[in-house]
């Protein structure tokens, strides 16, 4: 059997947008599992979970490659850049439900994986990126 694939499905979080040496976190998680795992770095800066957002990570060729990568393990980290402040007060009772609609589809991959969510980072000062700090 090969390896254990997993898919790394985010923003430039995920990236690796601002980490040293090509460090994001998926280039560590692949460090700390080992061979055994085959880590995929999906993440695409600036888009958003929401459907309705300014870039939305459902309309990149990233989404379109994860989402057929069969893998068997999904680790989801999106929802920094819904908080912008201009989309985040219209846009935000439809976060749940697009995110409903983003496990869906991974969970309808036939490899059937195991889906982990991540809470993002916290944003520590309330403007950052023009963000609202209560929304991260």
């Amino acid at each position: 059997p090969g390896a254990t694939t997993v898919a790394a499905v985010g923003d430039s979080i995920t990236a690796g947008y601002l980490s040293s040496c090509g460090q994001s976190y998926p280039h560590q998680l692949q460090r700390m599992l080992g061979p055994a795992y085959r880590v995929t770095n999906f993440g695409v800066g600036g888009t958003t979970l929401l459907r309705k957002g300014d870039h939305p990570y459902w309309n990149t060729s990233a989404f379109a490659s994860a989402s057929a990568s069969n893998a068997d393990v999904v680790v989801l980290m999106l929802g920094t850049n819904d908080a912008k402040r201009w989309q985040w007060p219209k846009l935000h009772g439809e976060f749940e439900g697009d995110y409903g609609a983003l496990i869906s589809v991974f969970k309808r991959m036939p490899s059937k994986p195991a889906i982990f969510l991540m809470r993002p980072p916290p944003l520590y000062r309330d403007g950052v990126y023009g963000m609202l700090q209560v929304a991260v």
